[in-house]
């Protein structure tokens, strides 16, 4: 399990909540997966250089579709990998969408995960101004004592299903043995999972097998998006 830094990691649906003040990370250890539309071509300029300055804290992503559910199925899959590296860890979706609720239920009442969702940034618990009292307790634990459920776990990380062929998924793991031509970063392997399962298959489809071949410990993907193909693949 890889040890990490940050004891709060913030998950942004960027299109659904365009408005981050990501000057509010400073000073806290905090990291932030900021998932974007492809059609949010354009960053304001004030954006752009926090994006800049707060680097070593914020990870964007550039989903590649804006189609209805594309960002929240992404989301719910980068969550899972989020609380497979780092269980001990509190998790918080930002997202007006209440589409969220009922895996945050499950999450919850299956696996102890400290998961929230809240309606915009700002509104993060953490970045709220803390109030005078005489209480000591500081704002970021050092530990949370979180176990979660690996296998029930596994569960949750994977999309909703989709009408998969068992065909294109074994014709995916024998081109990844063959070890010719095998993508090097998620983008790249979305768009050859969309190569070999047809025209037709959707991001949602694509995220999915992603999380199948994690899963299925073909792969692994760290915190740029990079892919390690490990050797029993």
């Amino acid at each position: 399990m890889t040890m990490s830094p940050f004891t709060h990691l913030v998950l942004v649906d960027f299109e659904n909540v365009p408005k981050v003040n990501l000057g509010a990370l400073a000073g806290k250890p905090v990291h932030v997966t900021l998932l974007i539309g492809n059609k949010q071509t354009k960053l304001e300029t004030s954006f752009s250089l926090q994006l800049h300055h707060f680097a070593a804290q914020v990870t964007p992503v550039e989903v590649g579709a804006s189609g209805r559910n594309a960002l929240d199925i992404t989301l719910a899959c980068y969550l899972g990998q989020a609380v497979q590296r780092t269980p001990d860890a509190e998790f918080f979706i930002v997202s007006s969408d209440k589409d969220y609720d009922p895996m945050i239920a499950h999450l919850r009442a299956t696996t102890g995960v400290k998961v929230s969702r809240h309606a915009s940034f700002d509104a993060l618990p953490f970045l709220k101004p803390a109030k005078k009292s005489g209480s000591t307790k500081p704002p970021f634990p050092i530990k949370k004592e979180v176990e979660a459920e690996e296998t029930v776990l596994t569960k949750m990380t994977v999309p909703p299903a989709m009408k998969k062929s068992a065909d294109g998924y074994a014709k995916l793991l024998q081109q990844i043995r063959s070890g010719k031509n095998r993508p090097s970063t998620r983008a790249k392997l979305m768009h050859h999972i969309h190569t070999v399962y047809g025209q037709k298959s959707t991001i949602e489809q694509q995220a999915s097998v992603v999380c199948r071949l994690e899963n299925d410990s073909v792969i692994t993907i760290d915190d740029k998006d990079r892919v390690t193909y490990l050797e029993q693949a």
